[in-house]
């Protein structure tokens, strides 16, 4: 079969087998003896941005990544802007981009930068009114993440375990 079958399986895994399959011609191509693939292979680049005193490799910093997890945290990453950028223009036509964008680091993980009393303070509220309108952002955050992934699977149960799966897989992040 030339491409993915949604009765198969998901198109996150059929982009991942893509990318080990290309790995793994990347890498037996360049261990073919005919190119050179048992050599160290040093860019001309290289050459011509060091000075005679400067070592010319050993500059790079080891990533001991695993291409699997660099792809699962770029999807990850584009999953969350986009759910991010969706719950923004929301909240932009419902006249409340001030509140989201002071409350918006929360939604991403971060701790913010003032508490819900001085940001209650700046937007003319109450503090107990911010904690529940940062309550109700989360829970509309998780509903744009699930649509996010919604696109990507059949149904919407498959949608809340590939939420489940990718945290997981991501160590709970």
């Amino acid at each position: 079969m030339a491409g993915g079958d949604p009765e198969v399986g998901r198109f996150r895994n059929y982009l991942l087998a893509c990318a080990r399959h290309y790995r793994s011609n990347v890498r037996d191509r360049e261990r073919a003896q005919k190119r050179g693939g048992d050599r160290e292979h040093v860019p001309i680049a290289a050459y011509e941005s060091c000075s005679a005193d400067e070592p010319l490799l050993g500059v790079e910093p080891a990533d001991n990544d695993t291409p699997e997890n660099a792809y699962l945290r770029a999807w990850v990453r584009q999953t969350v802007a986009l759910a991010l950028q969706q719950l923004a223009k929301e909240e932009r036509a419902k006249g409340r981009s001030e509140q989201f964008e002071l409350l918006r680091d929360s939604l991403e993980g971060q701790e913010l930068d003032r508490s819900y009393a001085e940001i209650a303070a700046q937007l003319g509220s109450t503090e107990a009114a911010i904690k529940v309108a940062s309550h109700r952002l989360r829970r509309r955050f998780r509903a744009a993440l699930l649509s996010q992934l919604g696109a990507t699977v059949d149904d919407a149960a498959d949608a809340e375990a590939e939420l489940r799966e990718l945290f997981h897989a991501l160590g709970g992040v």
